[in-house]
């Protein structure tokens, strides 16, 4: 692979959905109807290209981007930039304040209309991207980040991952055209109860960042956040107005105090003219166990009365209720969500997979690489995956090219039914979620494995 000068471009496309459509998040039927922006939402492309070869990076501030939305975006710009569509990632930034944006029981119906229309947009930014390459030079660089993350799993003696992955293009003239922070910490700092459209605290960090750097777009890479937050907010007071400016505060304080640790580290990294770039795409079958159909069914039983009593088109809007939701709708909410998920999972049971096959990507550029994985995986995999990695600045990006929920660590599955059983979420709730079989408990070695034997490929 013959090294040349690097061509880079970058762009940025506006993808807030209309007023009205239900956000992604927090809880069974909450019916969170968007009513306002905050702050609008973008997708963001950065065009690689070097030696003959071409990779793009889109990033999106919504909750996920399912994998049918990838892989359309990718075969348009495939056809339109002659790219093959392997070498095309698409990351979330997992914002809780966005449209939902793929299949979740419960958690926000998909607006068709904004559905159809995502691809095309993800699509424009990427030759948006290509059209605007000129000569460029590349580098990357690693930086501690402190008091960014907790883990909300495990508070008091959980992991953290304090490393954030930085990779900066410049211009021939020395100006700085992009640059991509990664570091896993869930944005979900706005108030979760809010009906207005935010890319939180990843959204706000891209816009300090842009500031402080003279105008370059700045993508983020979720890292692996699955068991990580960013800090919580403490309550004083119960009224939403006040408990809503306390979240903003909190998503100001932590997108500045981010860019305030990473921006000398951003600054100082040295770029050269010519990197070599390759992707490698593949799925891998991750393993799932069939849940008992009668256990199913006696979810259902139990509480199908309830569920039938009214309908979501009578409930009333979150930010309608939030202060006068009564007893009836709250059991409600949770008796639909257990019959539609045990549901679902009765008709998987027809006919059960015996794993999930899910997109692995891996992008070499220059010393670096940037692995691409679907779904929410927990912290520690993500370090040993980085730590293993035959690249030395090795980026996890999470939310890539799909989810498929949840990726806890064998730890998570083998604490289930004890005392600390900070398995339960993860390993049982979310696949009901994500309509989805539960993983063996093996899945986390599955992917880890895979991972490197991908990353040493390259």
């Amino acid at each position: 692979m013959a090294e040349s000068r690097l061509q880079a471009g970058v762009a940025r496309i506006d993808v807030t959905p209309p007023m009205g459509v239900e956000m992604c998040g927090y809880g069974p039927y909450e019916k969170r109807v968007c009513t306002d922006v905050l702050d609008p939402l973008y997708a963001r492309g950065l065009w690689l290209q070097c030696g003959g070869e071409a990779v793009v990076i889109i990033t999106a501030d919504l909750c996920t981007v399912d994998a049918s939305t990838r892989n359309e975006a990718a075969e348009r710009i495939s056809r339109r930039a002659g790219i093959p569509p392997e070498n095309v990632l698409i990351a979330a930034s997992h914002t809780h304040s966005g449209p939902s944006t793929q299949l979740m029981i419960g958690w926000g119906e998909r607006d068709p209309g904004y559905m159809r229309h995502l691809p095309v947009l993800f699509a424009e930014a990427a030759l948006q991207a290509r059209d605007a390459a000129q000569p460029a030079r590349l580098g990357c660089a690693r930086k501690r980040v402190w008091n960014v993350g907790v883990n909300r799993e495990q508070p008091e003696f959980g992991p953290l991952d304090t490393a954030a992955q930085l990779l900066r293009v410049d211009r021939e003239d020395g100006s700085t055209m992009a640059v991509v922070f990664n570091f896993g910490a869930h944005a979900v700092t706005r108030y979760p109860y809010t009906s207005r459209i935010s890319a939180d605290w990843p959204g706000l960090a891209a816009a300090c960042l842009r500031h402080e750097l003279g105008g370059p777009v700045a993508l983020f890479l979720q890292g692996c956040c699955g068991n990580i937050n960013g800090h919580n907010v403490i309550f004083h007071r119960t009224d939403p107005q006040t408990r809503q400016k306390t979240c903003d505060m909190q998503v100001g304080w932590t997108a500045q105090h981010f860019c305030d640790q990473v921006l000398p580290a951003v600054r100082a990294i040295m770029t050269e003219p010519a990197v070599r770039l390759k992707a490698i795409f593949r799925t891998i079958p991750l393993p799932c166990v069939q849940p008992d159909r009668n256990e199913l069914q006696r979810v259902v039983d139990a509480n199908v009365k309830v569920a039938d009593s009214m309908s979501l088109a009578e409930l009333r809007p979150l930010h309608e209720r939030i202060e006068s939701e009564t007893k009836e709708e709250q059991a409600w909410r949770r008796a639909r969500f257990d019959v539609d998920s045990s549901r679902h999972q009765i008709g998987i049971l027809d006919d059960p997979p015996e794993a999930i096959e899910a997109p692995l990507q891996v992008l070499g550029i220059g010393d670096a690489a940037i692995v691409g994985w679907p779904g929410e995986i927990f912290v520690e995999l993500g370090i040993e995956a980085r730590q293993r990695s035959p690249h030395p600045m090795t980026f996890v990006a999470s939310f890539s090219n799909g989810c498929v929920g949840y990726i806890p660590t064998e730890a998570a599955f083998e604490s289930q039914g004890r005392p600390n059983q900070f398995g339960i979420y993860p390993c049982r709730m979310t696949p009901r979620i994500y309509g989805r079989l539960p993983f063996r408990s093996d899945v986390p070695r599955v992917l880890v494995e895979e991972t490197i034997k991908t990353l040493a490929a390259l």
